[in-house]
């Protein structure tokens, strides 16, 4: 379990990955304004490893998560400190594909092979990432453009033991599900992997959209 402590909630000035913004606008004689954010688009990389039959994933703390489930009551407010001892901070950990956000002047598969090295420690060929979808995420938030992909490993492949970018307070475990681990998640049987309520997933969308693409076009060469 990852050690959180010194929890304060501060107003957000000014970001390097999002701005807030209001759109104002008029559509069919109503005047209307819509509160977004600015954001980077991003990939996400379904990696199946064909050496041990298993999906790789990553599983890391999310502090929207974690204040997201604070009753509206109970919300934390800017200016108070989160006592991390009285709280279960489990919440707040997700199970994830290898994600990234697109800020590199670089090509989406040389983004994504990127990622796979650097979250799960294996170094791919971004010739060999095959494009699933490209999709929309917050379409009421900030709508950015999101690529997933598909990978398939072996063993031979694993250069290093992964875990994200620590110089930059990035601090993953990867995971590894089977095919059957997989589908029990999908269908809400929950996880060993997280604390996970029944019919409930702590995951993004693009999670369930990768487990599911894969459990449809892939699974059967390997069960």
């Amino acid at each position: 379990m990852e050690k959180i402590s010194d929890m304060i909630v501060e107003p957000c000035i000014e970001s390097p990955y999002l701005t807030p913004l209001r759109l104002s606008y008029e559509q069919n004689g109503y005047v209307k304004a819509w509160d977004l954010l600015c954001a980077h688009g991003g990939v996400s990389i379904i990696i199946f490893n064909v050496s041990r039959n298993k999906l790789v994933l990553v599983k890391q703390f999310r502090p929207p998560i974690f204040y997201a489930d604070f009753p509206a009551s109970a919300k934390p407010k800017i200016g108070d400190r989160i006592s991390v001892a009285a709280h279960d901070v489990t919440k707040g950990f997700t199970i994830e594909l290898c994600a990234g956000i697109i800020d590199k002047n670089k090509s989406l598969p040389e983004i994504a092979a990127e990622e796979v090295m650097e979250e799960c420690g294996y170094k791919v060929d971004p010739k060999n990432l095959e494009q699933v979808s490209c999709y929309r995420a917050g379409v009421s938030i900030h709508g950015s453009k999101h690529y997933l992909y598909y990978v398939e490993v072996t063993d031979d492949m694993k250069v290093s033991e992964g875990g994200g970018n620590a110089h930059e307070g990035e601090f993953l475990e990867v995971i590894e599900m089977t095919i059957h681990e997989a589908r029990d998640y999908i269908n809400g049987k929950g996880s060993k992997h997280a604390k996970i309520p029944e019919n409930e997933m702590n995951s993004p969308a693009d999670t369930a959209l990768g487990l599911m693409w894969f459990l449809n076009n892939k699974a059967a060469t390997f069960e």
